[in-house]
């Protein structure tokens, strides 16, 4: 019975006019070709002459670029549309993207429990274990995959790995782009005869490129596609009959030579001879014409035979998308990813603990000197106290995020793009996972810094402010890595962003102007308070209120300069200014520290420049340093505000990003057009 029904459903794949341009240049453009089931087609060429694009349009992804227009159609034989979400196709790309921490066997399960959501956990377990034994991954199955600066498996056992992944679903159609890429003789040949082996026993279309085949790899190829230079083809059927082809087109394979460098040598051009390259030109502009005759014919013949298959199997292969599992349980099994990716990470774990610690160690032997105490004097060593550690941790979370966001965007991307479940269940299991971590290293910087230096704030809220402080960058990091095109420029994007919120952040000691600094010189009041009886060097002012008036006017004069300085910044940067992490977080914590403090009143050690100079209070301080209105609660309010917008745009630009791959099916520029290829493709299948 299971026979019959793999029979009913071996399917084949039917283009039609697939033109690709970027601009005024040409990339692919095939007018009719077939790719049966039960056979293992191989696409070879040069570099560059649309490969990679090819497997693209087959697999309806094709990435969408700036000035690229797509054309042409893509079916099964059953006349039923392509669907990467359907479950039907399988597309195994270059590069194998991975979550490093998981071991082999880990990343199948988590692979089967979310393709096969409908299938009992028995079935399931059986499904593995039978592809670790056939795919020679039992010997590895309890090793980490590794990649990047973890080590793990080896190269071939990775690309069978990714084999693996691709095979557990109920598949139609295999796509695989240059399998072995990057392996010896022997394992590439162990690949290939996996993937004929598999073509045949599964009758399902299997389409694979290769850069340079092997002779060993060559005679295991039922038909082969030779693509030119010009994105055109030169010859696509049977393999054994292909250099029988190219004898009668006057091209005779040397004996003893390879036939699949042969057929790549003769469609490819010199590119440093222009008098050789004239005549390469001239060759396979040939060799374009030679098959483009023949072409037509044999698309009808493969039209009329792939349409009397569709007859007998229509009924029995229409694509249905396949079931998910529940909500939440696709959460948990993120959840569950997430965070054996981020705490199995020892080394990492364990540098960040030495860091934060170090960190502050630092911090206080350096800035905390001088900062002990409630006076004048200990103002600038809390101020900036705070302010490093802000933006240390600002920095560190928003670092770590960015790089575990980059190597987990591939393998994302390809589990998104099949549909296995959206991007608010992604990025709410790494905030459930990833945060409370992120939050625990900087309560960890924050207590050896409360130890080591004496702060008036308590220690519940000083830890609060930053574990909220550093939940807030990691989610500015989650946005970022949604945001960017790729993790290279996420990794450039974000900490220079951070470092524009760390100078619209921080606070200038130098202090900003009241409301009206020059009533406040003038005015009655101003006299009455007891810093007016002191003069700069802390002694007491005996009636010289001339020197007195005069130095209060100095410094208003100041401050009305740094007033028109701040009201002369641009509006986008006081917009962005309300977007710094580090701006809520120092002016949070200044006034919890400093609101209600009162300052001993000896000025002698008092600072020597700035505001902060001619203070004898905590709410003096936040005064002089334009915070008299500040509140923590409003700070706090903020920051869970950023917190907010940052994870709802990182969904947001998590689904745009979905969407930068379009099928062929979308990307007929007219109405007009897609009844063109509609009609087209019905008159070929008469």
């Amino acid at each position: 019975a299971g026979r019959s029904s793999g029979e009913e459903q071996a399917l084949g794949i039917v283009w039609q006019d697939i033109e690709v341009k970027i601009g005024n240049r040409e990339i692919l453009q095939l007018k009719h070709g077939v790719a049966h089931p039960g056979r293992l087609l191989g696409i070879v060429g040069p570099s560059g002459c649309g490969k990679t694009t090819l497997l693209n349009c087959l697999a309806q992804s094709v990435p969408k670029v700036c000035g690229q227009r797509l054309k042409g159609d893509v079916r099964l034989t059953n006349g039923k549309r392509l669907d990467l979400n359907s479950g039907d196709i399988a597309f195994m790309s270059q590069d194998d993207s991975f979550f490093s921490m998981l071991t082999v066997r880990e990343t199948l399960e988590m692979a089967a429990e979310l393709q096969l959501p409908s299938v009992a956990q028995p079935q399931r377990a059986g499904i593995v274990d039978n592809l670790l034994e056939s795919l020679s991954l039992i010997h590895v199955q309890h090793n980490f995959v590794g990649g990047g600066r973890e080590r793990g498996i080896s190269g071939g056992e990775r690309r069978r790995l990714s084999l693996a992944r691709e095979l557990l679903g109920n598949l139609k159609i295999l796509i695989a782009d240059e399998p072995t890429s990057g392996l010896d003789t022997f394992q590439a040949e162990h690949v290939v005869r996996i993937l004929r082996k598999l073509a045949k026993h599964k009758r399902i279309v299997v389409a694979v490129t290769l850069h340079q085949p092997r002779s060993s790899v060559w005679h295991m190829l039922d038909e082969i596609l030779v693509l030119t230079p010009n994105g055109k083809v030169a010859y696509h059927g049977p393999a054994n009959k292909a250099i029988l082809y190219f004898k009668r087109l006057g091209f005779r394979c040397p004996l003893f030579m390879n036939p699949g460098e042969f057929l790549v040598d003769l469609v490819s051009l010199d590119p440093n001879d222009p008098i050789q390259r004239v005549r390469d030109l001239a060759r396979v502009e040939k060799i374009e014409q030679a098959f483009k005759k023949m072409c037509e014919e044999r698309a009808k013949l493969a039209a009329r035979r792939n349409g009397d298959e569709m007859d007998a199997s229509s009924a029995h292969a229409g694509i249905r998308r396949p079931r998910k599992s529940p909500f939440w349980k696709r959460i948990g099994l993120l959840l569950k990813r997430a965070y054996k990716q981020n705490s199995r990470d020892r080394f990492v774990n364990g540098v960040r603990v030495l860091s934060c610690i170090g960190l502050a160690k630092v911090y206080g032997a350096v800035l905390g000197v001088g900062s002990e105490g409630a006076s004048a004097a200990s103002l600038p060593g809390k101020i900036s106290l705070i302010t490093f550690g802000v933006i240390s941790m600002a920095q560190l979370s928003l670092i770590k995020t960015l790089d575990l966001f980059g190597r987990e965007r591939e393998t994302v991307a390809r589990e998104r793009m099949r549909g296995q479940y959206s991007a608010w269940e992604y990025v709410f299991s790494k905030v459930i996972a990833e945060l409370p971590l992120d939050c625990g290293y900087s309560c960890l910087f924050a207590y050896t810094l409360y130890t080591d230096c004496q702060f008036h704030t308590p220690l519940m809220p000083f830890l609060g402010m930053h574990g909220l402080l550093s939940a807030v960058s990691a989610s500015l990091g989650f946005a970022i890595g949604a945001a960017s095109p790729s993790s290279d420029c996420a990794l450039i994007t974000g900490p220079t962003l951070m470092v524009v919120y760390m100078v619209l952040g921080v606070l200038n000691p130098s202090g900003v102007p009241s409301p009206s600094p020059s009533s406040q010189c003038t005015s009655p009041e101003s006299k009455s308070r007891p810093r007016n009886d002191l003069s700069l060097d802390g002694t007491a002012s005996r009636g010289d209120e001339k020197r007195e008036t005069w130095s209060w006017r100095k410094l208003s004069i100041a401050r009305e300069r740094r007033a028109k300085e701040i009201q002369n910044y641009p509006s986008p940067l006081q917009t962005l200014k309300l977007f710094s992490p580090i701006k809520w977080t120092i002016e949070g914590m200044l006034c919890l520290e400093f609101k209600g403090l009162e300052f001993s009143r000896d000025f002698r050690s008092a600072p020597q420049m700035g505001a902060i100079a001619l203070v004898n209070s905590g709410d003096q301080a936040l005064k002089a340093l334009g915070l008299s209105d500040q509140t923590t609660r409003n700070c706090v309010r903020a920051m869970f505000a950023l917190l907010s917008s940052n994870l709802i745009f990182s969904v947001l630009a998590l689904h745009a990003n979905s969407q930068r791959r379009v099928s062929l099916c979308h990307a007929l520029d007219s109405p007009t057009e897609r009844v063109n290829a509609s009609s087209s493709r019905r008159s070929s299948s008469k």
